[in-house]
């Protein structure tokens, strides 16, 4: 007869690890749940789901180089989230009642209720977005993104055209990943300082406002190197089917903050990025590109 021999007890660093995944497991699921219910499109009067479509691969840059990793991943996470608001000129086109709603009202209150909330390694470094590539092919030197012989005219992050200002210079090598340098003539923008995230918005009637009745939609755009967080993002405001009636007040609020959400990154699509404690329940993280491979330079 054979006794059967007892599993050996977590230690109580592992059990510590578990519960805590659990823990943020349960959180966020708390939120996509309870913000389900106040998403940005619906099916009528009393059922709403979210339509919230994952950003294809050529619509997300990752690399945005802000500090090594090293340094980045010492930090604690003791800092609360800081959002920069950057507004399309799209926004300053709404109807007066309408501007003054979100400028005064629904922006602030949603972006305000998301920095209380989450906490994240502070940005100490200068934002510099990376300009998008013509090629979907890039190449990485000195950890720095290089398209190959141009980069686009314009880098967009969701609807909206990314300032210059808010861009790193245009930097390149040859098809063969050769004579990588600085385009002439392109020179890095003044960057974002003191913010951790930056967020456009635009408020444009476009074919995703047609499809039910779509009130907003968003996703990130771009990734920094050191932990794959998304940097930034953009939400869409359809400006049909924002009301100004009191008593539909708090649903907008509920739906534009269910969007920042997205934008900030927090999608089923990115379930695989997210580091997670060694364990079975673990899915392996994959880096991804904007498109399709990055190529170290020679």
């Amino acid at each position: 007869m054979t006794t059967a021999k007892s599993k050996a007890p977590l230690s109580s660093a592992s059990a510590k690890t578990l519960t805590n995944m659990w823990c943020f497991l349960v959180v966020i699921s708390l939120i996509v749940v309870s913000s389900d219910a106040d998403s940005g499109s619906f099916i009528d009067d009393h059922h709403r789901h979210c339509s919230h479509r994952h950003p294809r691969a050529h619509e997300v840059v990752h690399g945005v180089h802000v500090e090594p990793a090293h340094i980045v991943k010492k930090r604690s996470i003791n800092q609360q989230l800081r959002i920069l608001l950057h507004y399309d000129d799209s926004v300053y086109r709404l109807d007066d009642r309408k501007f003054e709603l979100i400028n005064n009202t629904i922006l602030p209150e949603a972006v305000h209720f998301w920095e209380r909330a989450l906490m994240v390694r502070e940005t100490r470094g200068t934002i510099r977005l990376n300009r998008k590539c013509e090629s979907t092919q890039v190449f990485v030197k000195d950890n720095l993104t290089h398209c190959i012989d141009t980069c686009k005219s314009e880098t967009m992050c969701g609807e909206v055209v990314v300032p210059e200002e808010h861009l790193d210079a245009c930097r390149i090598c040859n098809k063969a990943g050769l004579n990588c340098r600085v385009e002439p003539g392109s020179v890095p923008g003044s960057g974002i300082d003191g913010a951790d995230f930056v967020f456009y918005v635009s408020a444009m009637s476009t074919e995703r406002c047609k499809k039910g009745l779509t009130v907003a939609y968003a996703a990130h755009c771009q990734q920094e190197a050191a932990l794959d967080r998304p940097i930034a993002g953009h939400a869409n405001l359809c400006p049909e089917s924002i009301s100004t009636k009191s008593q539909e007040l708090e649903t907008l609020l509920s739906t534009v903050k269910h969007e920042i959400l997205h934008a900030l990154g927090f999608s089923a699509s990115r379930v695989p990025e997210e580091p997670r404690p060694a364990s079975r329940l673990s899915t392996k993280r994959c880096k991804r590109t904007s498109g399709a491979s990055r190529r170290s330079a020679r």
